[in-house]
């Protein structure tokens, strides 16, 4: 085997080990309340994450849960990228915090078109000042949609367009993962991507770029 050849090797053997890690135990990142579901009321949210995280029963719960929610089984190989692996292993809040990341970078134009103290503070108040930053560092891909009418607005605007690059990642998955990647968010998520091609692209764009940034890294860690 030539230098390049072992570099190679190495590269794409790291991934792999990383989804065995994931496969090896799916419901640490499902949101714990499709966990508890499968017991009819008798145990919370907060036990199923503990019983979840258990070796001792892990197999046998994933395969209650699996027949509960009627899952296929999960892949135990997988080519997907460091970006797709990073979303993979976050948990169902730092899921969502991605979407409120994705969501600030899809109007960082209008975050980064004040310069009036009082209104970028605002601003700030509104999306998180870390957020704040994280987006303006990626405003190139922003949507340049119409700026809302008032700050409620933006707040809603930005939820909503978070969720639209969530559920655009979502979609570009491959199929065997998507009943298990819905049970990674609670019941009433929505994960329907935009109607419009151009705004899926664009969405999905901004998915992309947040998951293999530092910033995906951060959020994983709890940093941002």
């Amino acid at each position: 085997m030539t230098a390049a050849e072992f570099v190679g090797a190495e590269k794409a053997r790291e991934p792999a080990e990383q989804w065995a890690g994931i496969a090896a135990t799916p419901l640490r990142f499902l949101h714990p309340s499709h966990i508890a579901a499968c017991f009819n009321g008798v145990v919370t949210p907060k036990a199923a994450e503990q019983l979840a995280a258990s070796p001792r029963i892990a197999k046998r719960l994933e395969r209650l849960v699996a027949d509960h929610h009627g899952l296929p089984a999960f892949p135990g190989e997988m080519a997907v990228d460091d970006g797709d692996l990073r979303l993979m292993r976050m948990s169902s809040d730092e899921f969502q915090e991605f979407a409120w990341s994705a969501g600030a970078i899809y109007w960082a134009h209008v975050l980064s078109g004040e310069i009036r103290a009082n209104a970028v503070a605002a601003l700030k108040e509104i999306v998180g000042e870390a957020t704040f930053t994280l987006a303006l560092a990626h405003r190139d891909l922003a949507g340049g949609e119409p700026k809302p009418d008032d700050p409620e607005a933006l707040r809603e605007h930005v939820q909503r367009d978070g969720d639209a690059c969530l559920a655009s990642w979502y979609a570009s998955m491959p199929p065997a993962l998507h009943a298990w990647l819905r049970l990674k968010l609670p019941e009433d998520y929505s994960l329907a991507p935009p109607a419009s091609a151009e705004k899926r692209e664009k969405c999905l764009a901004i998915a992309r770029r947040l998951a293999q940034s530092g910033d995906a890294a951060d959020i994983a860690d709890g940093r941002q």
